[in-house]
């Protein structure tokens, strides 16, 4: 479901294990990414960890959650993570807030230089 409400803004890449995901952050480059506490929250938080730290440009992580603990989401917002999302997802709140984070990254590799002068906006 995630991924049909994403399609709009881009490309999408659904990956599903910890190693997937860590192969897939250096072969894609993504400009968002939405980690799911249905996985193991170790993994998860180990996968957050991961993704932080090359800290090369700001790489948004929204974390999708049907329960966490106030451990959890304190860990994981320390840890790097920009927002949570709950489920039962809200389509216009997925578009709404990958939409901000995304054009916050390009705010930030426009800022920082990262940016070819040809890239397109992001979508409004």
């Amino acid at each position: 479901m995630l991924s049909l409400i994403l399609v709009e803004l881009g490309e999408v890449w659904v990956v599903s294990a910890f190693d997937e995901a860590i192969a897939a952050q250096y072969e894609f480059e993504p400009d968002l990414v939405f980690l799911d506490l249905r996985m193991h929250i170790p993994h998860v938080l180990d996968l957050l960890r991961s993704l932080r730290s090359p800290v090369e440009a700001f790489l948004p992580v929204l974390v999708l959650s049907e329960e966490s603990t106030k451990s959890t989401r304190d860990t994981a917002l320390l840890l790097g993570a920009c927002d949570f999302l709950n489920r039962p997802l809200d389509r216009t709140e997925v578009v709404v807030r990958a939409r901000n984070m995304l054009l916050t990254r390009r705010l930030y590799l426009d800022l920082m230089g990262l940016t070819d002068s040809e890239d397109e906006p992001p979508t409004r």
